[in-house]
């Protein structure tokens, strides 16, 4: 398998105020291309990699036929694109969101504490 950088569900400046358009920038297309321009020479470099999914990749780092000296690599630049992908998901913009809980959660919330006003 080969990974390429995700593109991003909103565009670099939507988190402002919280986040800047600079730092999403440098955050996407510096930071986390950097983690799967590593992670793509270590698998070029292992067979035994080739044909894994990112997620198995990840669950069986310690036990895959590969030399120590890249598994270092492959936990750190594989983890890194794995959390990125995922950190970019589990941000929105500003009212993108969907601030109140799902619909089991609120049933919970409900029945312990009566509300959500009454729970905080």
């Amino acid at each position: 398998a080969s990974y390429s950088l995700p593109d991003l569900p909103y565009g670099y400046g939507a988190l402002e105020p919280y986040i800047d358009t600079d730092t999403m920038n440098l955050h996407h297309t510096k930071h986390h291309q950097a983690y799967i321009t590593n992670l793509n020479k270590i698998i070029e470099g292992n067979a035994a990699l080739k044909g894994m999914s990112l997620e198995d990749i990840c669950q069986n780092v310690a036990t895959v036929d590969i030399p120590d000296a890249a598994r270092t690599g492959l936990r750190n630049h594989g983890g890194g694109h794995f959390n990125h992908s995922m950190f970019w998901q589990v941000m929105s913009p500003v009212g993108d969101s969907n601030v109140a809980p799902g619909s089991e959660l609120k049933a919970a919330i409900d029945a312990q504490f009566g509300s959500m006003d009454e729970m905080k």
